[in-house]
């Protein structure tokens, strides 16, 4: 079924805001940009469910699905928690697919000794359309998943977003916004809206006049593509769009305000592992060494969990081998 980001939000909700037993298998197919990932990461957030996320298009990603599902001699079983996310799951190689249907179909993983493990979670994978004819996936595979959604992006979907994640906009910005970024990806040839355009262009106003904010923008295409002469023609047809961009939103762009940050206690670049898992025990309880553990034995290249501590909220991230402290605002 084809539904509006907004739909599809609600639909996780429902989704997410239900015990799994064993759980629900969720396919989200849309084109890039289209918020198909950050939304259940989103949701998963705000209701403070243990998620874990898994970027098949990063090799720490895809080694991470495999320590999960196959069984080798260095595998360590672990519990996801409430939520799986597979991003760009049709990336996956044979091997691991094969196991994953199986995974999708009775939510078992074995150890080293073959001994079954049953997990309940609830599974959300991610694809974009333009994979559609490079990564196949079978019939048998798609049929695992209970919903599959096609993600579209409408002008009502981007001023929700830009809404949920700076507040308030003046009318003037706002609809400058819709306009002339949806004209500008028009020009480069993007026949859909991609939400990262109109977040790229907000937030380079913050340091760019109107027409540099959008031209900045939007040379990455001209970039991507390889040729200075791309570059250059793009210039040219982005150049009237960029003035009049800058004539609609007037002095709105010193109106643009920060968005309320977190803030970062310290930074550990972790070197030894045991030792900072008795740091963030001796700190955050057993809960957050337990999940730091677990982040460094998946591999997982980005994690992020919420604790509690004296009535604050901390968030601890860890980016490779970054592990980032923050006092949530």
């Amino acid at each position: 079924m084809r539904k509006t980001l907004r739909a599809t939000i609600q639909i996780l909700e429902r989704v997410l805001t239900t015990p799994p037993s064993p759980g629900v298998n969720v396919l989200l197919v849309g084109h890039p940009g289209g918020g198909k990932t950050t939304a259940p990461i989103d949701i998963a957030q705000r209701r403070n469910l243990r998620y874990t996320l898994f970027d098949i298009s990063d090799p720490d990603g895809v080694r991470g699905l495999r320590d999960f599902l196959l069984p080798s001699g260095e595998k360590v079983l672990f519990d996801p928690g409430h939520l799986v996310v597979l991003d760009e799951v049709n990336r996956v190689e044979q091997d691991v697919r094969n196991a994953l249907h199986s995974f999708l179909a009775n939510r078992v993983v074995k150890d080293v000794q073959g001994r079954a493990r049953p997990i309940k979670c609830h599974v959300i994978a991610t694809m974009n359309l333009e994979d559609l004819g490079c990564f196949d996936l079978s019939d048998a595979f798609i049929s695992r998943f209970g919903i599959v959604i096609e993600v579209r992006i409408d002008a009502e979907d981007v001023k929700f977003v830009l809404r949920k994640r700076y507040g308030d906009l003046p009318d003037r910005l706002l609809n400058a916004l819709l306009t002339y970024v949806r004209r500008a990806e028009e020009a480069v040839g993007l026949w859909y809206r991609d939400l990262r355009n109109y977040i790229g262009v907000y937030e380079n106003l913050r340091v760019l006049p109107p027409k540099e904010a959008l031209l900045a923008t939007f040379s990455k295409y001209a970039v991507l593509r390889g040729r200075y002469e791309e570059f250059e023609r793009l210039q040219r047809d982005l150049e009237p769009i960029a003035s009049e961009f800058a004539g609609a939103v007037g002095d709105e762009r010193v109106r643009v305000r920060e968005t309320k940050r977190d803030r970062v206690i310290r930074k550990i670049h972790v070197n030894d592992v045991a030792s900072v898992a008795v740091e963030l025990r001796r700190e955050f309880g057993g809960g957050a060494a337990m999940w730091f553990l677990g982040a460094m034995i998946r591999r997982l290249r980005r994690d992020e969990k919420r604790v509690v501590r004296d009535g604050k909220v901390y968030i601890l991230r860890l980016q490779g081998r970054l592990l980032t402290i923050e006092e949530s605002s």
